[in-house]
């Protein structure tokens, strides 16, 4: 099953006073966060967390929509922000790196050879330990350790994901989402006592 595309409603955001979350879902933090903003919105909005029945419920009350929308925005604008932020400066490291490369600047090669060396160190590392029966050591694990944060740093670098990142956004994922969950709460809790 795909994910649902959140782009759709970007626009129909901005217009009922989510710029932030409208301009997110339509940028290329839109895919990422699609999903969680989608969540709170639909929790928001007291309907499932498709872009349809949240179009659907703006489209139905669009006053009503708007406070909560708002308050959504509101709640979760900085933390989207930042995350925008944050994929684009990868998207912007990967940009650069091609311009270089198609400009034939000698600077292109600064990525892909500190991503050598970082594999090359991570692999020499592991191998040492295990070869060597060192695997306790602490010096060793935390040589080890640091080569294989930097080793995950490379992988997101050039693949866009790895294993470890899945792990990691999965636990964020599930992080935001209990705060987004209880920010519903709260909002509906308030609406409804308005």
């Amino acid at each position: 099953m795909s994910d649902p595309d959140w782009t759709t409603i970007a626009g129909q955001l901005v217009q009922f006073g989510a710029p932030v979350l409208g301009g997110i879902l339509g940028g290329p933090a839109g895919g990422a966060v699609g999903t969680l903003v989608g969540t709170a919105l639909g929790s928001a909005l007291g309907v499932p967390a498709t872009p349809q029945a949240v179009a659907a419920a703006i489209a139905a009350d669009p006053t009503g929509a708007s406070v909560k929308i708002g308050a959504v925005e509101a709640a979760h604008a900085g933390a989207m922000s930042e995350l925008e932020v944050q994929v684009a400066d990868i998207a912007s490291a990967r940009s650069q790196t091609i311009a270089l490369a198609r400009d034939g600047s000698q600077i292109a090669w600064g990525a892909p050879a500190v991503s050598t060396i970082i594999t090359a160190g991570f692999l020499a590392i592991t191998a040492y330990a295990v070869v060597r029966g060192v695997v306790d050591n602490p010096v060793t694990q935390m040589l080890v350790g640091t080569f294989a944060a930097a080793f995950g740093t490379v992988a997101q670098y050039w693949l866009g994901s790895s294993a470890g990142s899945h792990a990691k956004d999965a636990t964020v994922s599930a992080a935001v989402q209990n705060i987004i969950a209880g920010a519903a709460a709260k909002v509906g809790a308030s609406v409804r006592g308005k």
